[in-house]
């Protein structure tokens, strides 16, 4: 492959197969194969060796909906913002990848709109693929579609590889440091005053058990005789998986001993001191902040349960059109006390699970 090339890469026109393998709020990953045996395929990228380039990786496409950027601006501010914070083995990689050519997108639209299914539950929402390859989206998901955009993204996959028996765990680590800003006698961090409020009114996230979640300070948890126990119950919720289990130990010691958590929750706490929520206006800090802070890991374990790979993923550049909600929400938690324990008491809910009301 000749890496000095200035162009991106183009798909091949023919002999190409594009599955769709998962779906988010904002974005849909597929699965690209190659008929190794076409001549076409060596003709699209004469700078390209194209099976072995388009190995571990998938395709990421955007959807049309208010929070993307065209693909070729969104990886632009990946490269400048993102990608300087840490080491190429902690993210999820990503290049341009040019499909203006293909005119996909209208027949993968109407895929999407044949896979809707607004009263199921779905599957898609992790790299992994659905069942017997089906593919459900999720009442969340139904009626979005992809935006008419000229370019893709080529990502890291993280989706387990079947021959060797592995396990891909996906979640977000969210709010690893509070925020300066919260009240001084906070008993609740940001992450589980939102859940406490939640429950409180009722309001239902699709694919979100409201009773199931994890303070995320425990990840980072600093406590010399706590911690690894706080390790050992981020491992158990994640995993779904008894505190004793082999994979839940394996996976507690992976966070106690790798530094990938720590240095996302460092660099949420550097850009928090540059940045405001009560601003009148989103910073470009507040921006990266709020990035770091909805992003998602992808933890790759092998048959034995070790951890052999670990990436963040979903660092799309957060826009400063999100400012009025973000502000607003964060405003609610303060004013009806969901962070000091002071809700309503028709609403009171228990405080325990945050690390913040540990009294030690």
């Amino acid at each position: 492959m000749n890496t000095s090339s200035s162009q991106p890469y183009r798909l091949p026109t023919n002999n190409i197969s594009i599955k769709v393998l998962a779906e988010g709020a904002a974005n849909v990953i597929y699965q690209i194969t190659v008929d190794s045996t076409s001549r076409e395929v060596a003709k699209t990228n004469k700078d390209y060796d194209e099976l072995e380039y388009l190995n571990g990786k998938l395709l990421r496409l955007r959807k049309d909906v208010p929070t993307t950027a065209p693909t070729s601006e969104s990886h632009q501010q990946w490269l400048g913002y993102i990608l300087p914070l840490f080491e190429p083995e902690q993210l999820v990689t990503q290049e341009l990848v040019y499909i203006g050519h293909l005119n996909v997108i209208p027949g993968l639209n109407t895929d999407l709109r044949r896979f809707d299914n607004p009263g199921g539950t779905s599957t898609s929402n992790h790299l992994a693929p659905p069942p017997k390859g089906k593919f459900y989206r999720s009442r969340a998901q139904s009626g979005t579609f992809l935006a008419k955009d000229d370019f893709g993204l080529l990502v890291t996959d993280m989706t387990p590889r079947k021959s060797a028996q592995e396990t891909v765990v996906e979640f977000k680590p969210k709010w690893l440091s509070p925020s300066r800003e919260i009240p001084p006698q906070a008993i609740r961090c940001r992450t589980c005053a939102l859940h406490a409020r939640r429950v409180a009114l009722g309001e239902e996230r699709k694919n979100t058990d409201l009773q199931s979640y994890l303070c995320p300070l425990r990840l980072v948890d600093d406590h010399p005789q706590l911690k690894f126990e706080s390790y050992l119950a981020s491992a158990s919720h994640i995993l779904h998986k008894p505190r004793e289990s082999p994979a839940a130990q394996s996976l507690a010691t992976w966070i106690h001993q790798n530094a990938l958590l720590k240095r996302l929750r460092d660099l949420q706490t550097e850009y928090d001191l540059k940045a405001s929520l009560q601003s009148e206006k989103a910073s470009h800090e507040l921006c990266v902040a709020m990035t770091l802070r909805d992003c998602s890991l992808y933890i790759r374990m092998d048959q034995h349960h070790h951890v052999t790979e670990a990436r963040l993923g979903d660092l799309d550049y957060k826009s400063a059109h999100k400012h009025s909600s973000w502000k607003k929400k964060e405003q609610e938690l303060i004013d009806e006390g969901w962070y000091c324990g002071r809700e309503s008491k028709e609403l009171k809910q228990p405080v325990g699970q945050c690390l913040l009301s540990r009294k030690v």
